[in-house]
């Protein structure tokens, strides 16, 4: 693992997108996967630009929510645009919100879709790690991850995390 993760508290956002409900077992397949036809049409649709047009609103993000069983069976992931402040969900148009609260954010230098495969590793590898000081300490929490877009510099993924039962922090 090349980069720690950090605890972080998060405050939490609303994002207006596009979403599809997917598992790991349909990405695993280039023919049946979804995500990345979901950015595709997206971008296509020039949703960044349409819902950041008025200067308010924030940055693109790829959420992952409505986990099932514990994050081994389906998800819904969100391709959107966070908002900052109050504003009518355009028709055609998904509303995820995220929670605030603790989240684990792991960076990695650059930006794309190889650097965020590299990431998604890194919080597989690391959650397999029980000896890790944060990974004996925490647990995924699977209400909600997301990947944030926008730095030039570097990737951000944060993971919803919850304090393990009985482990002093």
């Amino acid at each position: 693992m090349e980069t720690l993760p950090e605890v972080v508290r998060h405050p939490g956002f609303t994002a207006f997108g596009l979403g599809v409900r997917t598992s790991a077992e349909i990405e695993a397949t280039a023919d049946r996967a979804r995500i990345g036809q979901l950015w595709r049409q997206f971008h296509a649709r020039a949703l960044p630009f349409h819902l950041r047009a008025n200067g308010e609103n924030g940055r693109i993000v790829g959420v992952r929510h409505d986990f099932e069983n514990g994050g081994r069976g389906a998800f819904t992931v969100t391709a959107g645009v966070q908002m900052r402040r109050a504003y009518r969900r355009p028709d055609g148009l998904v509303e995820v919100r995220v929670s605030a609260g603790e989240y684990l954010r792991f960076t990695h230098p650059g930006q794309g879709a190889l650097t965020l495969a590299h990431l998604w590793r890194e919080v597989a590898e690391f959650f397999q790690q029980p000896s890790h000081p944060l990974a004996f300490r925490f647990e995924r929490a699977y209400t909600a991850e997301f990947e944030c877009y926008g730095r030039p510099d570097r990737s951000e993924l944060y993971i919803a995390v919850k304090r393990k039962l009985g482990v002093a922090v």
